[in-house]
C-alpha cells in the first residue's frame, strides 16, 4: 500500500477510505481476491501442484489458502482443476468426432 499511495501521491489512510468507499472492500481484501483470481487461472491452465500455486500467487500458508478460495469460490482448488480438467477431456473428444 505504502508503493500506490506514493505513486498516487496520497497518504496511506486516505487511499485505504478511497478504496473501501469505492469498492466496498479494504486493500487486504481486494489484494487477496486479486491472488485467487490468479490462483483460479493457473489452476484451469497448468499442472503446477496446488501448493506451489498457493507460493506463486502470495499465499504461503496452505490451510489459508484453502480457507479463502472456498469462501471466494465455494469450492476446493481441486475441485476447479478436477472440473477443468473433465471439460478439457470433453473438448478433446468432441474434436475427435469432428
Amino acid at each position: 500500500m505504502p508503493d500506490l499511495a506514493k505513486k498516487y501521491g496520497y497518504s496511506e489512510n486516505y487511499l485505504s477510505s478511497l478504496i473501501k468507499e469505492v469498492t466496498g472492500k479494504n486493500f487486504v481484501q481486494l489484494r487477496t481476491q486479486h491472488r485467487l483470481k490468479e490462483a483460479r487461472y493457473l489452476l484451469k491452465s497448468t499442472d503446477f501442484p496446488i501448493s506451489e500455486i498457493s507460493q506463486l500467487v502470495g499465499i504461503n500458508n496452505k490451510n489459508s489458502f484453502y480457507k479463502k478460495f472456498k469462501e471466494e469460490y465455494g469450492c476446493l482448488p481441486s475441485e476447479i482443476r478436477d472440473s477443468s480438467k473433465r471439460k478439457n477431456d470433453l473438448q478433446s473428444s468432441l474434436k475427435g468426432l469432428i
